[in-house]
């Protein structure tokens, strides 16, 4: 009984912070330069030394939470802020800031730097639950945690392993459980000065609606979340 007075006790707490936390995580959350680090990679070249001292500025820059290097380039997930408008039978309903983190995988060819780029979106109702329905720690700064959510979802949706059903899309998170949203597709941004070999091209963006703990699943979607290997990432 102690023991059930204890874990309502937290979960009170976690359920009383959790706006709070989410508005705070983003007004906390430092931007990345996107613009001026596109043209940084559009510099790569072969030359070992070079990548090396490229990844070592990089790694310093605000907004850079994450760099992996490779043999023929580099992966580099940044973070930055947006503000989504959430529309309603094509009228705009409200707007809210939210974290916005894109990974550049950037790789190099004969003829220079190739560039993918995807990203993912977390709202402040999705932080809101991570906040509730995880044991993610709420004594130190909740950002170090959110940007490694982020990096996580952006890994599985490079590597196709979300798990897709129907017309939503889920990514197994750190914390035991998955981000539920959807797949969108979003035009580059200007100021990145990409060109395009398809005029049409589109980023893809993984919209996180929500995160659900495993008492939150469907049947179906944790034994598909439980039994695939594939999901877990190192």
């Amino acid at each position: 009984m102690g023991q059930a007075c204890a874990d309502f006790s937290k979960t009170s707490i976690r359920i009383a912070l959790k706006r709070g936390l989410a508005r705070q995580t983003i007004a906390q959350a430092v931007e990345a330069d996107t613009a001026q680090i596109f043209g940084q990679l559009a510099e790569l070249r072969r030359n070992h030394k070079s990548q090396e001292r490229l990844a070592e500025r990089l790694q310093r820059q605000v907004g850079v939470v994450r760099l992996a290097r490779r043999d023929a380039g580099m992966a580099i997930f940044l973070r930055n802020q947006r503000q989504m408008i959430s529309r309603v039978e094509d009228t705009d309903a409200f707007a809210e800031e939210t974290l916005f983190y894109t990974r550049i995988s950037v790789r190099i060819t004969r003829i220079g730097p190739s560039f993918y780029v995807a990203r993912a979106s977390l709202t402040p109702h999705a932080l809101e639950r991570l906040v509730e329905r995880s044991a993610v720690a709420i004594d130190r700064p909740l950002l170090d945690a959110v940007d490694a959510e982020a990096v996580t979802i952006l890994r599985h949706a490079a590597n196709a392993r979300l798990i897709e059903d129907g017309e939503d899309h889920y990514a197994a998170g750190l914390q035991p459980g998955v981000w539920a949203g959807r797949v969108d597709l979003s035009d580059p941004e200007p100021e990145w000065g990409l060109s395009y070999s398809n005029p049409e091209a589109r980023v893809p963006v993984f919209s996180a609606r929500t995160f659900l703990a495993p008492e939150q699943m469907r049947p179906t979607l944790w034994l598909r979340w439980k039994d695939d290997p594939s999901l877990s990432l190192s």
